[in-house]
């Protein structure tokens, strides 16, 4: 992912990879973006089908992409990234699931893939890793309604 899809085609914001689908927050900078995705997913299948000793795709159809145009949105969607393993049951809190930039964000991990400062700058300047983790650990269902209808099912 670092190689193929950071930087030529976007700056990773946050993800989240899960058993059956994944779940990228990605700022692009290139019109080209479906093909880096494009090249990342198969190269990640290729390596994933050696590793497992198996063949033929992992992924069902093309990706699904959607356009954020707030701040509110914005930050509703990394939350619901950073919780997809507990809310699917994986994990009892985010920083449970090694899989995802919620540790290199709250400043548990210090990974080279997510541009944290991108969500970080949105909160203070004092401790902006433990407001986030207590924006994540909120979560606001007055605007998880607010939104329900911009995420995909």
């Amino acid at each position: 992912m670092k190689n193929i899809l950071i930087p030529t085609y976007a700056n990773m914001i946050a993800y989240v990879l899960m058993p059956t689908h994944y779940h990228f927050l990605v700022e692009v900078t290139s019109g080209d973006f479906s093909t880096g995705l494009g090249r990342f997913t198969n190269s990640y299948t290729k390596a994933f089908n050696v590793e497992q000793c198996r063949s033929g795709p992992l992924f069902e159809g093309r990706f699904k992409a959607k356009s954020i145009q707030s701040d509110e949105y914005l930050l509703a969607v990394s939350r619901y990234i950073h919780l997809n393993p507990v809310k699917a049951n994986l994990v009892y809190r985010p920083e449970d699931w090694p899989w995802s930039s919620y540790l290199d964000i709250i400043g548990k991990r210090s990974g080279s893939l997510p541009k944290k400062d991108f969500l970080l700058d949105y909160f203070s300047d004092n401790k902006p890793e433990m407001k986030y983790q207590d924006f994540v650990d909120s979560e606001s269902s007055i605007i998880e309604e607010k939104i329900q209808h911009l995420f995909f099912d």
